[in-house]
């Protein structure tokens, strides 16, 4: 069928909608099994299109059955297959407005909201039992490694390099214009320094630095270390979120410094941004539980430090003596 798109899709792309269309194929999907092609498909899509759904996650469950459509020749023992000449109406049909498209849904409380909120100890320690009783050190190590350094997902895929006790951080909001003054971000790269660091923490870093090789790698081990922290803290904690992540192991990176008693501006310069503003309103804040328990904070330079704007009126803070 020509009318459906062809486009090239990573390999974790194509898992993430394989993975995506078996869940709404196990809820969703009608109960008459012996209802088979362009009905079952019909049936199907009208139970989709009533969810109350955001309109990006509407937009997201789209497109992986658009990629199902358009691949199914490679299913062919699905009961959603169907001969090519369906195809069309069902493409139509996926086409349609859904309800999260057209619903305005109920604005949720942000105070402080999960891109805010840190975790705490005592949560983290159940959720790294449950990852660690099914085998899943790689989540458990990548997680304790970020919770030290604060680097952002996307930082750690682009490739952070290790040296003589030293992290390297490509900063992923480093933006210059073309005259070279910045934009947004600190810089291009951050370096931390971990020399006065324990042996053992060290080692865990070095360990966490070469989990893979190449950037895809990273991408594809970071999907499926979500999928296993999202499965871990469900089997604790039930519906009660916001979840831990990913990405809130960096606030509880700003969390942890600030149980330290570091100065915003060295948390900033450490967590690559470039004013005290973005971390004091965003960063560590509604922690739950124990902070900075058994964490050494790393060192920063005070050049680093230096390029930090400071946006809150108070009596300026003295940068730390750093070697």
């Amino acid at each position: 069928m020509d009318t459906l798109p062809h486009w090239p899709r990573s390999q974790a792309t194509v898992e993430d909608y394989t993975d995506l269309v078996r869940r709404l194929g196990l809820r969703f999907a009608p109960e008459a099994v012996s209802v088979h092609g362009a009905e079952l498909w019909i049936a199907w899509l009208e139970r989709l299109r009533v969810q109350p759904w955001s309109e990006v996650t509407t937009r997201r469950y789209r497109s992986a059955l658009l990629w199902f459509l358009e691949s199914m020749d490679a299913f062919p023992q699905s009961p959603f297959w169907m001969p090519l000449e369906h195809r069309e109406r069902i493409e139509h049909a996926l086409r349609l407005p859904w309800a999260g498209e057209s619903l305005t849904l109920p604005n949720r409380a942000k105070s402080p909201g999960k891109r805010m909120r840190s975790f705490g100890r005592e949560r983290w320690d159940k959720v790294r039992q449950r990852l660690q009783s099914a085998n899943e050190w790689e989540t458990v190590l990548w997680m304790e490694s970020v919770m030290r350094v604060g680097v952002r997902p996307v930082e750690w895929v682009r490739g952070v390099i290790w040296d003589d006790n030293r992290l390297t951080i490509p900063c992923a909001k480093g933006a210059f214009d073309e005259s070279g003054r910045r934009i947004r971000g600190l810089g291009t790269e951050r370096l931390l320094d971990l020399r006065n660091w324990p042996e053992a923490e060290r080692n865990m870093i070095a360990v966490w630095v070469h989990l893979r090789a190449t950037p895809e790698e990273r991408a594809a081990l970071l999907i499926r270390m979500a999928k296993r922290l999202r499965w871990a803290w469900d089997q604790e904690f039930g519906s009660l979120r916001p979840r831990i992540t990913l990405y809130t192991a960096r606030h509880q990176f700003a969390a942890n410094l600030r149980a330290h008693r570091v100065p915003v501006v060295s948390i900033a310069a450490m967590m690559g941004h470039s004013s005290d503003q973005t971390q004091q309103a965003h960063y560590g804040r509604g922690a739950q539980g124990r902070t900075g328990q058994g964490i050494t904070p790393p060192e920063v330079s005070a050049m680093l430090v230096a390029q930090v704007r400071q946006h809150v009126a108070r009596v300026p803070l003295p940068f730390p003596t750093i070697r």
